[in-house]
């Protein structure tokens, strides 16, 4: 079996292009009688994948360029370049696939363009009509699929509702979680409580009312340290940015790190004990499973797939309101305990799992 993978949209940075390392980083080939895998993508992209002796990456200079050089490439090129490595089935962990090459496999990592609710934030804007534009390929991509792995059985749902009818094979896939991310000692209990964000400074992530919460925690008397963790995604990031900033400069406990390599962010897990997650929209949430792993008191937005995930009754608010998002933090801090129940449930999700199920349905597609 020869495997190609279109990672023309994969940029080199995100959840996007770690979770194609970690399933490919855990692949055993034989497993699957799978004889070659070939990845085209970026330079910075196929850097961050493993080497491995069946792997073949191929460098194409389009992808290196915008969007409608990359989409260029892939109807014009993709095609024949697959057909010359004599594919068996294409993978597109992107989600968007114009090329005529058949059978291929999206996966349905970018939820955004379908929760018609959450893009409502950027209404208005350029990046509401691209999110408008990015749901017409993403619809045309998948009707015409042989298969589509969705990543959580809400943004399953969500998507599928889109659609009157879509007749094509689908499944659901989790990511999974490295195992660097498990703290394996006790946490301290400490007077400073020191609180860990991890989002993209994007306007759907939620910074506007929890930077307000914040702010209205630490003026109350509430001895707490902010960390946030994340890198501009987009023209729209720069506004939350200059928002942290100005907070950060008035008020000394929040902390802005900008993006963290992946395979260091678990040591910034490891320093703090409370995560929030204020996101409107998630596909499934990364962050939210490496501080389940890391044994860190958990508060999030009541979206579906964070209630999927974490299945707890009682670490939720509505992120449209940053009294709810104060009074859960407040509970959170009252409660001070280690939070077991979410490391073992953490536990579940692996990496080996994905991989085999990702591999065993390609196979299948076949």
């Amino acid at each position: 079996m020869i495997i190609g993978i279109d990672a023309h949209n994969i940029r080199g940075h995100g959840g996007a292009v770690n979770h194609l390392y970690e399933i490919l980083n855990n692949l055993n080939p034989n497993e699957f009688n799978i004889e070659k895998i070939v990845i085209w993508s970026n330079k910075n992209t196929l850097y961050k994948l493993p080497d491995k002796n069946f792997i073949k990456k191929v460098v194409v200079p389009a992808l290196e360029k915008n969007l409608l050089f990359r989409l260029g490439w892939q109807i014009l090129r993709l095609k024949k370049n697959a057909q010359n490595e004599k594919c068996d089935v294409l993978f597109v962990p992107g989600g968007i696939f114009l090329s005529t090459f058949k059978p291929y496999v999206v996966m349905a990592q970018n939820l955004l363009p379908f929760d018609y609710e959450a893009r409502k934030i950027y209404k208005g804007s350029t990046k509401y009509y691209k999110l408008l534009f990015q749901e017409k390929l993403l619809k045309y991509s998948f009707k015409r699929a042989k298969g589509i792995i969705f990543i959580s059985y809400a943004s399953r749902k969500i998507i599928l509702s889109r659609f009157k009818n879509l007749k094509v094979k689908n499944t659901v896939i989790y990511h999974g979680v490295s195992e660097r991310f498990f703290y394996k000692g006790e946490r301290k209990q400490q007077e400073k409580k020191k609180i860990l964000v991890v989002a993209d400074l994007s306007l759907h992530k939620g910074y506007s009312n929890l930077l307000k919460a914040f702010v209205e925690l630490y003026e109350e008397g509430l001895n707490i340290k902010v960390t946030i963790v994340g890198g501009i995604s987009d023209s729209y990031s720069q506004k939350v940015l200059n928002e942290i900033k100005g907070l950060a400069k008035k008020y000394n406990f929040i902390n802005y790190l900008g993006k963290i390599d992946y395979n260091e962010i678990h040591k910034i897990y490891f320093e703090n004990e409370y995560f929030i997650f204020a996101s409107h929209c998630e596909a499934f949430g990364m962050p939210l499973v490496e501080a389940m792993a890391a044994n860190m008191q958990i508060a999030c937005a009541d979206i579906p797939v964070f209630m999927e995930i974490l299945r707890k009754k009682d670490r939720y608010f509505m992120v449209e309101n940053y009294n709810s998002i104060m009074n859960t933090i407040k509970t959170l801090i009252k409660k001070n305990k280690e939070d077991d129940f979410s490391v073992q449930i953490s536990k579940t999700f692996i990496w080996q799992n994905c991989n085999y199920k990702t591999f065993h349905f390609l196979g299948d597609i076949i």
